[in-house]
């Protein structure tokens, strides 16, 4: 039983769309998600979605996360 699931991002980037990822559960292909809540300092950033309807209905298995926006050619930048 899933309680509670919650998709947490974050990075440097001052870009509009770091609101947004890909996100796949298990056997599925990837969905534009958009967050919830999205907190930031400059360019310093953190989303959070909760996403505890997917993980329940999916399951167990491997679940991707794509398209953390980054500050392209720039140093001591980070997205994760």
């Amino acid at each position: 039983t899933v309680l509670w699931a919650g998709l947490y991002w974050g990075g440097v980037s001052a870009t509009l769309q770091r609101n947004t990822v890909r996100f796949a559960p298990p056997g599925s292909g990837y969905v534009t998600r958009t967050a919830q809540q999205l907190d930031a300092i400059g360019s310093v950033y953190q989303g959070y979605l909760d996403v505890t309807s997917e993980v329940a209905a999916a399951g167990t298995g491997s679940y991707r996360v794509a398209n953390v926006h980054s500050t392209p050619n720039a140093s001591d930048v980070w997205a994760g």
